[in-house]
């Protein structure tokens, strides 16, 4: 039996996610009716008029607070999957990838972050159908010297893990020791590891090449580098061409600092800097604005330019970007560790994805 749902209307004026007051509304009907079939994406989109990302979303959590449960072809049912039945339909053990987010805070809000969303939105993209998807905190590994991570600790098939930091290398470590189906979006080190990325070393330094032949002499590179991934292959590619370029770096031309007004003072200590490269558009688009407080002509006097271009920013406002394609890097990690979980992959998956220069600004 399915359970019908009469027209409702969401408030778009509050700060509540709309896929989450889909979620409670679907939720406050769903008492007592384990193995009912509720609405499907395409109808909750005609039911709410959202998106069928957000209709999506709101099933997956759902599925993935443990209320209901995905069958292939079919549909999301209330309750628990039977892990029993014989039917064919139950594929896996569990039916469940895990997700690892490599951050300090996993709460709603920093899964809404327009990185985070958009890799998730990939991997559900391809996953969804056959797969719950379950977000697991790497902050409940913090505390153990030696992390037994596997599929029956956690309750998955396999695990995808979100830009790890290098005090992350014990946990894929434990994952590799016990077996357990693996992919790394953005690794950290050379470590062979099934790892799918963009190739930001190529397009930091397709970047910065840009910014010299624009004219500019020195630039500076704002942004964590030591935390590994992806800011690391950023700053290698653009130290790659100011070599190529014949332009001496040195260290006071990087600030790591996480105060944004203390990287500043740190590099615009060398009057000479006419450019500066960001790790991330959210960053670029702060530097702008603290630099033009402080009387600073941008981008006549100094270019800035960001990195991802994932919309956080408007183009008028950011001259130069790169375009990291995370919707794809979700769906080839997906796909990556779907293959390694049916045995279908069988060698260390390795993929990086091309980036694009992205020019706002007057050639």
């Amino acid at each position: 039996m399915r359970i019908k749902q009469k027209a409702k209307q969401i408030n778009r004026e509050i700060p509540i996610p709309l896929y989450y007051q889909i979620k409670e509304k679907l939720k406050a009907t769903m008492g007592g009716r384990d193995g009912e079939q509720l609405p499907s994406e395409y109808e909750l989109v005609d039911i709410y008029g959202v998106s069928r990302i957000t209709a999506r979303q709101a099933l997956t959590a759902l599925v993935n607070d443990h209320l209901a449960y995905r069958v292939r072809g079919k549909g999301t049912f209330i309750g628990q999957r039977p892990i029993e039945s014989s039917s064919p339909d139950i594929e896996k053990k569990y039916n469940t990838i895990g997700i690892m987010i490599s951050t300090e805070d996993s709460s709603i809000n920093k899964l809404q972050s327009p990185f985070h969303y958009t890799v998730l939105s990939g991997i559900e993209n391809v996953a969804g159908q056959d797969y719950s998807l379950k977000i697991i905190s790497r902050n409940i590994f913090d505390k153990k010297k030696s992390p037994n991570i596997s599929k029956e600790a956690l309750m998955v098939d396999g695990i995808i893990i979100i830009c790890p930091r290098k005090k992350d290398r014990l946990i894929i470590e434990s994952v590799q020791k016990n077996f357990c189906p693996y992919v790394v979006i953005y690794k950290i080190g050379e470590d062979a590891i099934n790892n799918v990325q963009a190739d930001s070393r190529g397009g930091a330094l397709a970047l910065t090449e840009y910014i010299l032949n624009t004219g500019r002499k020195k630039i500076a590179f704002v942004g964590p580098v030591k935390s590994g991934g992806g800011v690391l292959m950023q700053f290698q590619g653009y130290r790659e061409a100011l070599k190529r370029h014949g332009i001496r770096w040195n260290s006071e031309m990087l600030s790591e600092e996480h105060n944004l007004s203390k990287a500043l003072d740190q590099v615009l200590q060398d009057a000479s800097i006419d450019a500066i490269m960001a790790a991330n558009d959210s960053l670029a688009a702060r530097i702008i604005e603290e630099l033009r407080k402080r009387g600073k002509a941008v981008p006549e006097e100094i270019l800035v330019a960001g990195f991802g271009n994932i919309g956080v920013v408007s183009p008028e406002n950011l001259p130069l970007t790169v375009n990291i394609p995370l919707f794809d890097i979700g769906r080839e990690a997906a796909k990556a560790v779907i293959g390694i979980i049916n045995g279908t992959e069988h060698k260390t998956v390795q993929i990086d994805l091309e980036t694009e220069l992205i020019i706002n600004m007057g050639t």
